[in-house]
């Protein structure tokens, strides 16, 4: 380094304590680019003085990094390397996100490299800069805003790829010695360009620019069936687009005539020169089948010859990797801790662990669908989908072309294109029949020989299409009585209840009733503008004497309710639908009354002293307003003066509270 250098350094290191005791610098001594990426680092809080032992790329780990890749190879590195070792260098790619990729060559004086050169991480630096600012750019010695990086000079060029976006960096460093005098900027640009023009060379593979001969071998592998044409001239086609057409690859005729026979097919559907998974209903053979085809055109030399690739795949792949799976839920979203409902969880597990059909009983709101959905999550189909259909809510004359589909124009109202049956969609994952007991008689049959056979016949159709799937039915009536009255098959029955499982009512775990509650209170203030809210115990209390009908889905409406039209700091019971409180006051009547009855062991006068405690009861609640309490009891003001002054009790406490008031 020159002495004008050394000058300009000594410079520079003195604007650098400035800036970090935090004084304005001369921006005549630092380039702007480089003092407002200090001013960044600073907001950052980036630590000046050190560098946080996780950005630090140890010896160790340094051969995991040392490896060619497609843009450079070995000879490149091999002569990098003896640069490197010549002048105290280190040559280093990172990723667009200041993230270290590979380390192409370095010289062993080289005792620093950091995994992640990100302003937010370590400061300023090259790599972050000719990143942002999309320029080759070298920094100096005490411009790098961390003082352990004083000690290098870094040049870094940002590296494009296809479109022009920034894929990358290469960056030079090296130790400020008097060895050092190469000119690193341009070197590190020259290296940049080299990358780029390999990343292009590259694409350009990708977009099909290759010879006829390597283009038969690559598409020959192509699980999609592919036809290749320059000049409208058939070059090459696969295997696959014979087996999908279902012609012999031995009869040349006849496989010439399907293959131009389709092209036209497709070039009628064509707006434009290409086209994107459309699907087509082709004529093949006299067979009508359908296909997703897509079409790309390429201009491949310098004579401006014209290529065209068509691709054909089968609808059922597109089914296959387009219908995702849409259960959410897992056990771990089933709570409860009673005896019943956790073993019913165990079963349901093991029970997911087969390809066996389970049916699934339970009342209304108890969580059938989400012990199916479940199941399938718990099971080897996870990433497979599951399909639900409620039996009870399509209508009867639907439910047959929603299961198995039809083919075009198969009846009147049909669509002119095929529609896939939710049994076909669902192949390799669960299909879940919810209220199953609603299915009518004729689908029933058709159904059981589809899960019989595995295999079903679109509506219209004659070509039976195999199936792999796993059922789960749930139901709220008892089948075997329905079977008795003739409205459920014993032969279906007998097929989807391989495994059984029964899902207890919530009046059955009343002890995971404030659990559910709870976990419903959590859940709508977190997805609603309601405050934090506090809870009575009462509240969680009351809620156990209640019979739920409708089971967990009633419990969460009713918390639901409460929660949202809540005005208070705190639940409580006068949050609660009436039914529910009135059930709570019944109970916790009755409980009083009975408790009575054990603690005195005597029969007589019960029938009084019952009378007494329903009075005090309701007098307490009404905080002593006889009015409010005679007609709560439905008797007349005089008759409840009677009654009080006939007990000894409430006569005492009548006075006490007319000598407060006085």
């Amino acid at each position: 380094m020159d002495k004008s250098k050394e000058t300009d350094m000594e410079a520079v290191g003195l604007e650098w304590r400035k800036m970090t005791n935090s004084l304005a610098v001369d921006e005549n001594v630092v380039s702007p680019v480089v003092s407002k990426s200090w001013h960044r680092s600073a907001l950052a809080n980036v630590n000046p003085y050190a560098l946080d032992e996780k950005y630090y790329l140890k010896k160790k780990d340094l051969d995991s990094y040392s490896v060619c890749n497609k843009f450079v190879d070995e000879e490149f590195r091999a002569i990098l390397q003896k640069i490197a070792d010549e002048f105290n260098l280190s040559f280093i790619l990172f990723d667009n996100k200041c993230n270290l990729v590979s380390v192409l060559a370095v010289s062993e004086k080289i005792d620093l490299i950091t995994t992640n050169c990100s302003e937010e991480s370590i400061g300023t630096n090259s790599i972050c800069l000719a990143l942002q600012y999309d320029i080759p750019i070298q920094v100096f010695g005490k411009e790098h805003y961390n003082k352990l990086l004083h000690q290098y000079n870094c040049s870094a060029a940002p590296i494009h790829g296809f479109n022009k976006k920034i894929v990358g960096a290469i960056n030079i460093g090296g130790i400020i010695d008097h060895k050092h005098t190469i000119g690193t900027l341009g070197l590190a640009q020259s290296i940049a360009k080299i990358i780029e023009d390999k990343i292009q060379i590259d694409n350009m593979l990708t977009q099909l620019t290759v010879s006829n001969n390597t283009l038969k071998n690559i598409i020959e592998y192509d699980s999609s069936g592919i036809i290749y044409l320059v000049s409208n001239k058939i070059i090459s086609y696969n295997k696959s687009l014979l087996n999908m057409f279902e012609i012999s690859s031995k009869d040349n005729e006849n496989v010439d005539k399907c293959i131009r026979m389709a092209l036209r097919q497709v070039e009628k559907h064509i707006q434009g020169d290409e086209m994107e998974n459309t699907e087509l209903i082709l004529k093949i053979n006299n067979e009508k089948k359908s296909f997703l085809v897509s079409v790309k055109q390429f201009i491949i030399n310098e004579n401006k010859e014209v290529c065209r690739l068509f691709k054909f795949d089968s609808t059922n792949k597109y089914l296959q990797f387009n219908i995702k799976n849409s259960a959410i839920y897992t056990f771990d979203d089933i709570i409860g801790n009673c005896k019943n409902i956790v073993r019913v969880k165990e079963l349901a597990k093991k029970a997911a662990r087969t390809s066996s059909a389970i049916l699934i009983c339970g009342e209304s709101g108890t969580g059938k669908e989400l012990f199916a959905q479940s199941i399938h999550n718990e099971s080897f189909r996870k990433n497979k989908p599951f399909v639900a259909i409620n039996c009870g809510a399509i209508p009867s004359e639907l439910i047959e072309s929603e299961l198995f589909g039809y083919e075009p124009g198969s009846f009147t109202g049909a669509l002119n294109s095929i529609k896939f049956g939710k049994l076909e969609i669902a192949s390799g994952g669960t299909f879940f029949f919810d209220e199953i007991d609603s299915m009518p008689l004729n689908v029933q049959i058709k159904l059981l020989r589809a899960l019989s056979s595995n295999r079903i016949t679109r509506i219209g159709g004659i070509k039976e299409i195999p199936i792999n799937i796993k059922i789960i039915a749930a139901t709220k009536k008892d089948l075997l009585q329905e079977i008795e009255l003739g409205q459920f098959r014993e032969d279906l029955y007998f097929r989807i209840n391989i495994i059984s499982l029964s899902i207890p009512p919530l009046r059955d775990r009343k002890d995971d009733i404030p659990l559910l509650a709870k976990s419903f209170i959590d859940y709508n203030v977190k997805h609603s503008s309601t405050p934090e809210v506090k809870v009575d115990p009462e509240f969680y209390e009351a809620l156990k004497y209640y019979y739920w009908r409708g089971n967990v889905r009633e419990l969460r409406n009713a918390i639901e309710k409460a929660v949202l039209l809540n005005e208070k700091e705190t639940l409580s019971i006068d949050s609660l639908p009436r039914e529910v409180l009135s059930a709570y006051k019944y109970k916790s009547l009755k409980n009083k009354i009975s408790a009575h009855v054990v603690e005195t062991k005597q029969n007589k006068d019960l029938l009084k002293t019952g009378e007494e405690i329903i009075i005090e009861y309701v007098l307490n609640q009404e905080n002593w307003n006889l009015t409010n309490t005679a007609k709560r009891l439905g008797i007349s003001r005089p008759t409840l003066y009677r009654k009080i002054d006939g007990s000894p009790k409430l006569s005492k406490r009548k006075k006490m509270l007319q000598q407060e008031v006085s």
